[in-house]
């Protein structure tokens, strides 16, 4: 049978790890593909599956424990682990490699345009949460504790050494008046201790972006589970929250409507967090540490969320700093 091949980069390590793998694996290989960064989608005689690389092998073993304690809790919205080498671990090259469950992507894919998607991957994450949570004990010695703080400062020193940069692109007033807005709300998090009304401790997604939400015909998947720590669950709405924001003209009324987010209406740390320009600073620091803002369609996204959004944003914080009062 003809092995089917779509690598780009660096075909050499790919045809390598190609090797290992009709070596390794117990099934015959008739697909491989390269999806990202030591991220594959592969193809057997059996059934599909993605191959994903860790940098160690407790990070592997860690995933592959937590998506099967998901599971046995009853949260059954995401992937599961194939042992495809007869529990021997796939080391190659300084990576441990682990064999996902392939979901295959439904007709319409989730994105945070669509109103149905905004409030199907929130009770998703809601869902996660009320299984996450009972997990949070059995796990806290081997997940970090998720730091807010900590985060946003060094994100916003680092937007700060990369002005020389930004500056070229963005209008001083507009660069004045973010940096402003984040110091002002790193100010009020240094002071308060406070933990988020009707909030509880949780194992934190990490990374709401709409990408790891994953539609299956009629099924909704939460996947990649990388970042996860312990920490308070307005963390995950908060990040989300931020994340749709652009997607409903930065309405704190549409934003407050869905009933988990009203949750946190009144709250006065959720409300000032959301005032943290964080995108912007992520999305910055992202291009310059890549170099991808030379990319022009590239820097035309970040610029456009800088400053075309601008208006909208600067009349959001009014609203959401008249709601602190």
């Amino acid at each position: 049978m003809i092995m089917k091949t779509k690598n780009g980069g660096d075909d050499c390590f790919h045809n390598r790890l190609l090797s290992f793998l009709k070596k390794e694996i117990r099934f015959e290989l008739i697909e491989f593909r390269l999806i990202r960064k030591n991220v594959f989608f592969v193809v057997t005689s059996q059934f599909p599956f993605i191959l994903k690389g860790y940098s160690t092998l407790r990070r592997l073993k860690l995933q592959q424990a937590f998506t099967a304690s998901l599971k046995k809790e009853g949260f059954q919205n995401t992937y599961s682990f194939y042992d495809m080498t007869n529990g021997k671990p796939l080391f190659f090259e300084k990576n441990y490699y682990g064999c996902l469950e392939y979901l295959e992507k439904g007709d319409r894919p989730f994105n945070y345009r669509s109103a149905s998607s905004r409030i199907a991957g929130l009770n998703l994450l809601a869902e996660y949460h009320n299984v996450s949570k009972k997990l949070a004990k059995r796990y806290e010695s081997l997940l970090p504790t998720y730091k807010l703080l900590e985060k946003w400062q060094e994100r916003l020193l680092l937007f700060k050494k990369n002005l020389p940069v930004v500056s070229y692109y963005v209008d001083q007033q507009i660069i004045d008046h973010l940096i402003h807005c984040g110091e002002h709300v790193l100010t009020y998090l240094k002071k308060t201790k406070e933990e988020p009304q009707s909030d509880s401790e949780t194992i934190l997604h990490g990374d709401v972006a709409h990408h790891n939400f994953l539609q299956t015909g009629k099924k909704l998947h939460l996947i990649d589970f990388d970042l996860i720590s312990i920490g308070p669950e307005s963390a995950d709405y908060l990040q989300y929250a931020n994340r749709i924001l652009p997607f409903i003209n930065w309405s704190a009324g549409e934003l407050f409507r869905h009933p988990i987010l009203e949750t946190y209406k009144n709250d006065q740390l959720f409300l000032y967090s959301l005032m943290f320009p964080t995108d912007i600073f992520r999305e910055w620091n992202r291009v310059i540490r890549e170099e991808t803002y030379r990319d022009p369609k590239k820097l035309t996204v970040v610029k456009s969320m800088t400053t075309d959004q601008f208006p909208l944003r600067q009349q959001f914080m009014v609203e959401v700093n008249d709601m602190v009062q």
